[in-house]
């Protein structure tokens, strides 16, 4: 005679509720759980939140020199948005793409654009140094 294996995770072993109430219980639970836990996935795919700021909010340049402005989003997702660069004043600085150039003495603000906002960093320009 075989000695037989009694295996806690047998299906011999699983226990079935018997009583009609105890198996609505069971039914209600698993599906109320399956929808908690595919609204969860849905609110988390569709839910687009960014952040936006520039990467300095005032510039000093001397004439002739040039710096870089940017435009960070967090969280950053490697999708590229259009934005529109401009100068109050281009007699005083100019900028293309963000990068900042000083023409003359003065002070302007740049600003980039996106659909949704609009960001401005003052820039100051300082005459060129005569031990240049």
């Amino acid at each position: 005679m075989k000695a037989e294996r009694k295996d806690k995770h047998n299906s011999k072993n699983l226990k079935i509720p018997r009583s009609p109430l105890a198996a609505l219980f069971s039914v209600l639970f698993l599906a109320v759980a399956a929808l908690f836990s595919s609204c969860a996935l849905v609110s988390e795919a569709t839910e687009d939140k960014f952040s936006f700021r520039l990467s300095q909010m005032e510039i000093t340049l001397e004439e002739g020199a040039a710096a870089w402005l940017h435009l960070i989003k967090t969280p950053a997702d490697g999708k590229k948005i259009p934005l529109a660069w401009r100068t109050e004043n281009e007699a005083v600085a100019t900028v293309q793409n963000g990068k900042i150039t000083a023409v003359s003495a003065g002070e302007t603000y740049a600003e980039v654009s996106t659909r949704e906002a609009k960001f401005s960093c003052r820039i100051t320009v300082t005459p060129r140094s005569r031990n240049a």
